[in-house]
């Protein structure tokens, strides 16, 4: 069952009465950007390691936001997306 099977069922499914909205967005481009300035070393060995020579935007601005509050502590959990 692919992405758009999956959410068809559950818009027809009992479950649908707890969604209060849906919708289809259009296919973007991946806009990409480079490990922010004073990521740890041994965190972009790992990922090189991996395959991941660059972020995606909004990870690289997450990533960067960090060292902006002194004492900050970044968390994050693995979602299988693939990438």
């Amino acid at each position: 069952m692919n992405l758009s099977q999956v959410v068809d069922s559950l818009l027809s499914s009992e479950l649908a009465s707890g969604i209060t909205a849906h919708r289809r967005l259009p296919a973007m481009e991946a806009v990409y950007a480079p490990f922010p300035q004073g990521t740890d070393a041994r965190l972009i060995a790992v990922l090189r390691d991996r395959g991941i020579s660059f972020l995606y935007s909004h990870q690289a601005e997450a990533l960067a936001r960090p060292y902006l509050l002194p004492g900050a502590v970044l968390a994050g959990q693995a979602l299988g997306a693939g990438r």
